[in-house]
Formats: structure tokens, C-alpha cells, sequence
């Protein structure tokens, strides 16, 4: 079972256990045509970066859970990473991947309450340094910011920044955290119960690459608490 251990000053969590809506069960994906509403604190900007096609998950009820957009066109790093616990090798950590609608009250990996609302997805890696203990198959994560606090989809910021302004997002002090997975082979968008049991939503973005724009799935676990939380 993959172990997401984090021990760090941004990262550890006193946490009060919170029932989400988000329970353990069967979803799935479904396509939506068109970009989300302007409003609600997200700006045109925003807007103008998100693919045309986004996904809906759903509960086993037919519920929507979650609506998320990737971006459509994601600028590679000049040196993309090659570590073996990165996916997601060819984004810059601080971008706007995308636009999470969390449709329902959900926990995010640290199981922290996260509120209904519109935010915005910076794409981070868990720093490897002394502030940081444990082990962990995959590096990748995305912070959750509210869209108000994050209009300049254009500004890379610094992990710090992202974490700051991720605090936003729950009470506890905080960054909201969700865990990537690596996208399955298939027709996006879908959901999938990973190798952890976890149910992860996958869709397509785009990555500006020399060759010019192309497919590029991302999957973001929604349902899921760390083991390091569960223990």
C-alpha cells in the first residue's frame, strides 16, 4: 500500500475528524461540455486557461460529488524532472493545472474539511529535505486554493506562497492537500479505485510542448485520506 508520510512544519496536521460527503463507495465520470460560470470569485482569466471539457464525479446515486477542469495548455519545464517518484514530469511545480467545484463538503488527503466552493489547482512536489520524514511512491500533489485568492493564473509561485495561500482553503492553518495518481490508459475522462483504494477522477489537459498541444490526462484522488492520517 503506498504510505504518503509528511513531517513538516506546512504539512502536519492536528486534525479533527470530519464525515464528508465524499465516502467510500463506487463513482463515476461523466463529460461536461462548456467551462464553469464566471463568478464566484473566479476571473476571465481563469477561465480562459481551462480545457472546454471538463469532468463530473458522481456518486453510485448519481450525485455530483466534484467538477473539475485541467488546463488546456500547460507550458513544460525548461528541464523536466527525471526522479522515479514523479508522475507528472513534465509541469512546473507552482502552475495552475486547473479548477476543482467541490460541488459537496469533501476532506482532502490530510483529511482536512474542505468547504463547497470554487478553487483553483497549483501542482506541487512534497520537497525532499531535512524537513521531511518518511517514504512515499509518488511526490505529486496539487494545493487547493479558493479562485478569489488566485486570479493570475499566469504567476508560477513559490511553494511557499502556494501554501499560504492554499490556508485559505480549511481552517486548521493549513495547505489543502489531494493526492495525484498516475492516469490510467483509456478514453478520459473516468474514475478509478487505485492500487490504495482510493477513488481517483482523471481528465485531459493540455501540454504546450515543441510539437505543439496534445493530450496530456491527469488523475487527482477526491476520495482518500493518507495512511499516515489513518494510523
Amino acid at each position: 500500500m503506498r504510505r504518503f508520510r509528511v513531517v513538516c512544519s506546512v504539512l502536519l496536521l492536528s486534525f479533527t475528524a470530519w464525515v464528508s460527503a465524499f465516502a467510500q463507495g463506487s463513482y463515476k465520470a461523466v463529460a461536461i461540455k462548456g467551462l464553469p460560470p464566471a463568478g464566484n470569485g473566479v476571473t476571465p482569466a481563469i477561465l480562459s486557461l481551462l480545457e472546454p471539457q471538463g469532468a463530473k464525479f458522481e456518486d453510485s446515486q448519481g450525485k455530483t460529488a466534484a467538477e473539475m477542469w485541467f488546463s488546456k495548455a500547460i507550458a513544460a519545464p525548461a528541464s523536466p524532472s527525471t526522479e522515479s517518484d514523479v508522475i507528472y514530469h513534465s509541469l512546473t511545480p507552482g502552475i495552475v493545472i486547473g479548477l476543482l467545484d467541490a460541488v459537496q463538503p469533501i476532506t482532502d488527503y490530510r483529511n482536512q474539511h474542505v468547504q463547497p466552493g470554487i478553487y483553483t489547482m497549483r501542482y506541487e512536489l512534497v520537497p525532499e529535505d531535512g524537513n521531511h520524514m518518511g517514504v512515499s511512491d509518488y511526490r505529486d500533489f496539487v494545493l487547493l486554493i479558493p479562485a478569489s485568492f488566485d486570479t493570475d493564473p499566469s504567476a508560477t509561485l513559490s511553494f511557499k506562497a502556494v501554501v499560504q495561500l492554499s490556508r485559505k482553503a480549511v481552517n486548521t492553518g493549513h495547505p489543502a492537500v489531494l493526492c495525484m495518481d498516475p492516469a490510467k490508459s483509456g478514453a478520459a475522462p473516468q474514475a478509478f479505485l487505485d492500487d490504495n483504494q482510493d477513488w481517483a477522477l482523471e481528465a485531459d489537459g493540455g501540454l504546450k510542448a515543441a510539437s505543439g498541444d496534445k493530450p496530456f490526462p491527469m488523475a487527482v484522488v477526491l476520495v482518500g485520506v493518507s495512511s499516515a492520517v489513518q494510523e
